[in-house]
Order: structure tokens, then sequence, then C-alpha cells
């Protein structure tokens, strides 16, 4: 498809006027390989946003500068780099809606969505949400309606309104079940079962953990492996089983170091340090929660980083590593209040598509800078969900 793609967009530049069908065939088609490459080779995004940035007098049609501007905001998600990939979706957002691309709006309200969770802004994730939905509603395609509902349900999980949550999970399974999607029926039954443990339905949780697990087994998801084998040690733990539980929680770690998703590898270390906080080896819970930690803070991830320190905090500590940790506790407390300052994108709001430069040079200075930076793969549903 990379082949096609210059191919399509060399042919388009040739042209003084390039016709609309040829604009639409060629942006629709980098939207596909953004699909893809994330998945497997994120650099390649970066290749393809210098082809659209080589040639200039494509970035006068409206949806190819929200083209433009999608693929930077995956390259920076899966690069780590949240704010910068949150910034640059509300910028493809504003886009699409001057056009008015339903579909993909709502797609990408409901990516900028992800990262307000990732960095910790839940209301602003709300909102994404929502405004995701909305936008569903008015798009030709049918999937769009439910590619927020899992998301919007783990928020509220999060918030502590498991009613709602489940009632969301609900909808998201019956159009995955219409749709036969092994990974998003893995993923609303790992839901499921997390729910019935919190709630010591031992039977129900059981029950619910063999079917996420059926479900992981039959996709050919890295993600929905490493979720069913996080939560096999999970309950493996619950019943004692602890040398099983180890190799499972280890097995879930390197499937999430495969994928390059910084947020669900601290999730793992967490977990492993959890467990050997349980079995009251505490130089080891240390180490995997200190991991924890700093990778959380290297990628601004700040929910992740309180959770690390909060469970530091519960060992045995000397006093002055209990005042440094409390002290990093406050730090990332503060960072997250007062990181939240992008504008919200309303769902009327249009932007200008005969605007100033300014989103071009936005764009070649993401080139310039990305070749100092190295490539990682980050791939989110959590993070980026959708029914897949």
């Amino acid at each position: 498809m990379l082949v096609a793609f210059v191919a399509l967009i060399h042919a388009a530049s040739l042209s003084a006027q390039p016709r609309n069908r040829d604009i639409e065939s060629l942006a629709m088609l980098a939207l596909e390989l953004d699909e893809e490459l994330v998945l497997s080779d994120v650099s390649q995004i970066k290749f393809l946003i210098e082809q659209f940035v080589r040639h200039e007098e494509l970035q006068n049609n409206a949806f190819i500068r929200g083209v433009i501007d999608r693929l930077a905001g995956t390259y920076y998600e899966k690069s780590s780099k949240l704010k910068t990939a949150l910034d640059y979706h509300i910028k493809a957002l504003k886009y699409f809606l001057s056009v008015e691309d339903f579909s993909l709006s709502s797609r990408i309200a409901n990516d900028a969505g992800n990262v307000c969770q990732l960095l910790g802004f839940l209301e602003r994730a709300d909102h994404y949400y929502l405004m995701s939905k909305m936008l569903a509603e008015r798009s030709i395609n049918d999937e769009d309606r439910y590619i927020s509902l899992y998301n919007r349900g783990r928020l509220k999980l999060l918030e502590g309104d498991t009613s709602l949550a489940l009632s969301l999970f609900e909808d998201y399974e019956l159009k995955a079940e219409e749709l036969g999607k092994y990974v998003s029926l893995s993923d609303v039954n790992s839901m499921y079962y997390m729910i019935a443990a919190n709630r010591s339905q031992k039977e129900s949780a059981l029950y619910y953990l063999n079917k996420a697990i059926e479900y992981a087994d039959r996709s050919d998801s890295r993600l929905a492996k490493s979720n069913a084998a996080i939560n096999k040690a999970i309950y493996a733990v619950e019943i004692g089983q602890m040398d099983s539980a180890l190799i499972l929680f280890h097995a879930g770690l390197d499937y999430r170091k495969a994928m390059h998703n910084q947020h669900l590898i601290c999730e793992a270390y967490y977990n492993i340090g959890y467990y050997y906080q349980l079995i009251e080896i505490d130089d080891s819970a240390r180490f995997y929660f200190d991991r924890s930690i700093g990778l959380a803070l290297d990628n601004d991830l700040y929910v992740d980083g309180i959770d690390g320190v909060e469970a530091m905090l519960s060992l045995d500590l000397s006093d002055e590593e209990r005042k440094l940790y409390k002290n990093q506790l406050n730090d990332l407390r503060k960072a997250l209040l007062s990181s939240d300052d992008l504008a919200l994108v309303s769902i009327e709001e249009r932007s200008d598509a005969n605007e100033s430069t300014e989103v071009r040079d936005n764009i070649l200075n993401l080139i310039y800078a990305a070749t100092f930076v190295g490539f990682l793969i980050w791939f989110f549903v959590s993070d980026r969900k959708r029914i897949n």
C-alpha cells in the first residue's frame, strides 16, 4: 500500500489543481495506512507526513490538512508524547468538523478521549467520548456509533459509576457480537471479570475470565492475549497458585513490551510489584514499583505514576525515603492538575479551511524534531480503542 500511496501522491502533485476525487482517494489511503502502521512500524507514519509536506499544493484542502494532523497525532501518541498528540488530535478534529466528515470526527474525538484518560484528564476525556457519540449519530457508518462505548465505560468504572459502566459495556458487547469482533468481546468480558471479582462474585468472575480467554485465543491480538494473561495471573493469586501467577504476570509483561505500550507496561510492572508485596519480598516489590514509576514519569503518565508512588509508600521505607516519595507524589498530583491546558473543541466548532500556514509550519517542525527521536510503537486500545 505504501507504493500505491507514493504513486498516487505523485500523480496528484503533477496536476495544477488536483481533482477532489484524487485528493480524497489519497487521503483515505493515508488513513488506511495509518491504521496498519500503528500496529507495526510507527516510523512509516513519519514517512507519510513527509510525502504530504513535500507537495504543498495539496495542503490547500482542509481534508488533507486534517489527515496530516491525524497522522501527526498518531505519531506522537505512539511515540509516548501524549500532550503533543492531544494537540494534534484537536487540530485534526477541527479540520474534519470544518468539512463535516462526521465519521472521522467521531473517531478522532474518541482518540482524544483516550489520550485525555491516559493523562488523567477524566472530565475532558468524558467530554470527548460524548462528543464522539454525538458525531457518530450524524455519521453514515453504523460502526462509528459504538467506538466510544468501551472507553467511556472504562472511564465510568474508574470514577466509581459501575452501573453506568455496565450499561455502556453491554451496548458495546451487543455490537461486538453482531460484528463478530473477538478482541472486543475479550476486552469487555475482561471488564465483567474485574467487576465481578471486585464484588467477590467468584463464580461469575471465573465465568467471565474464561470467556475473555476464549475470545483472546480466537483472535490474533497481542493486546487481548496480554490482558488475558494478566487476568489469569490475578485469578491465580486469588486462589493461591502463586508460582503460576508469577509466570502469567511475566507473560503479560512480555506481550506488552512487544507492543511498546508504555501505559500497559507500567501497569504490568505495578502488578508484579504488588505480587512480590503479597508474598513479602519487599526488595523485589520496590524494584518493580520503581520501574513502573520511572516509565510513568518518562511518558507523562501521571495517574500511573501516582499509583506507583502510592504503592511504594505502602512498603517499609526509611524516613528519608518516605519523605522523598511523598514529595514525588505531591509533584505528580500538581502536574496532573496543572497540565490540562488545551482548549476543548465543541461539536459546533468549525475551522477556517483557508487559514495561514500555521499548521503546515507545525508539521514541518514535527518532521525536523522526529529526526532526533527514536521511533516507538504504541498500540491503545486502551488507548486508540475501536471495535476491532
